[in-house]
């Protein structure tokens, strides 16, 4: 017999043989140690942050996405982005839209309301939507404190 391999015989009353070859259970053994020490050691999966995503100095700007619909009846969109709430009429910025997605810079800690203007069957048609960038001081994931941004989104897409 080799060492690693080795079999066991019982005889029963009848004189029947069984045989259980040690290294089955062994494997077995190995895979189940294998399996519970994978299932203790892993980390949860969560989203890596990059350090090259973290500033420094508390940045005073960041980006807000606006979404909206580019269709044969609306192959342009003319938005307006107003610093604070619709009914404060500040306005920002005005740009008309080629794309359906765009970044633009703004003020961290600041609310901003995006307006899209569609036409459709000599209607007009406005599609709302607000948010606003903030930062905050991240001293967590990366060898020293740093900031990071919560870029903000408004979706003025039609549905």
């Amino acid at each position: 017999m080799d060492s690693f391999c080795h079999t066991f015989q019982y005889h029963s009353g009848n004189k029947k043989a069984v045989q259980v070859k040690s290294h089955n259970l062994k494997y077995h053994l190995l895979a189940i140690v294998s399996i519970l020490f994978i299932l203790t050691n892993c980390e949860p999966d969560y989203p890596s942050l990059s350090c090259s995503d973290c500033y420094e100095e508390k940045p005073t700007i960041g980006l807000m996405s606006v979404n909206v619909s580019i269709s044969g009846d609306n192959t342009k969109v003319p938005i307006r982005i107003l610093k604070g709430k619709l009914d404060d009429n500040d306005v920002y910025l005005l740009d008309t839209l080629k794309t359906a997605y765009v970044e633009f810079w703004v003020r961290v800690g600041y609310f901003y309301t995006v307006e899209a203007t569609y036409s459709s069957g000599g209607k007009t048609i406005f599609a709302v939507d607000g948010d606003k960038v903030t930062v905050y001081l991240d001293d967590s994931n990366c060898d020293i404190a740093c900031w990071r941004a919560n870029d903000g989104q408004a979706d003025c897409t039609l549905e």
